[in-house]
């Protein structure tokens, strides 16, 4: 058993400055000998820490300027992306330290990049570096490094009731992820297609096609592809979804 929480505070903007701050928590309660760690602090006992411990944490703490051109954040805040997302359907979200610059093209266009550092999982109260977030204890092996950052390009654009979205993510040494979403819906029909592509860079690139890595020899290389349907009458709606992965190495 566990309650969770969620404390926020926004202030107006004032001089197109703001300030945003989330306090969040979880409290166990009535919880037998032997936890199910996922339930609360899984990666403190993934760490070989107690995973029955409550925990509180300053999940967001951010300051935003926005003005007519451009949008610019730094702190600690959730952010959606296709590589990068809060995983809202758990108890906490996950948050990311970094910041932001985002500027609008036009009423429909916008083009932003995206900076992320430390990276706070759903089921921990501490942030910690992304990279070794993803890799743990073979980050060094993997990517020559021990830490690393990723940076997301990601355009927008918007026509009537069609959505183009399409993101980059860069982590030096370690890998670059290409995405692609188009969407395109009506009173009497919905069409979705996006598309994603996955390869190992830098020394990862190197390091993993070794017979001795981790992988074997093998290089990050995928790449995926999905449809989605959806038809609507009145009150009704039928969904329709295809997925392939067309190549994984």
């Amino acid at each position: 058993n566990a309650l969770g929480a969620q404390l926020k505070y926004k202030t107006k903007r004032v001089n197109h400055i703001l300030f945003q701050a989330t306090f969040m928590t979880t409290q166990g309660f009535l919880l037998p000998e032997n936890v199910e760690s996922s339930t609360l602090a899984q990666d403190e006992g993934a760490k070989g820490l107690s995973a029955k411990d409550a925990y509180s944490v300053l999940g967001e703490v951010n300051l935003d300027y926005k003005n007519r051109y451009f949008n610019l954040w730094y702190g600690r805040k959730l952010v959606n992306t296709p590589m990068i997302g809060p995983k809202s359907a758990r108890m906490l979200p996950s948050t990311i330290e970094g910041g932001e610059v985002s500027a609008f093209i036009s009423e429909d266009t916008s083009i932003g990049l995206l900076y992320a550092d430390k990276f706070k999982q759903r089921t921990a109260k501490n942030f910690t570096n992304i990279i070794k977030h993803a890799l743990g204890a073979d980050t060094y092996a993997v990517t020559g490094r021990d830490n690393g950052s990723t940076y997301t390009l990601n355009v927008k654009h918007t026509i009537d009731t069609s959505v183009l979205n399409i993101y980059n993510m860069y982590a030096p040494d370690f890998m670059n992820v290409a995405y692609v979403a188009m969407k395109y819906t009506n009173d009497f029909y919905t069409i979705a297609a996006q598309a994603v592509k996955q390869v190992s860079v830098g020394n990862a690139k190197t390091n993993l096609a070794k017979a001795s890595s981790i992988t074997k020899g093998k290089q990050i290389n995928a790449t995926a592809f999905g449809l989605q349907a959806v038809l609507k009458h009145k009150e009704s709606s039928l969904d329709i979804v295809y997925r392939n992965i067309l190549r994984d190495k």
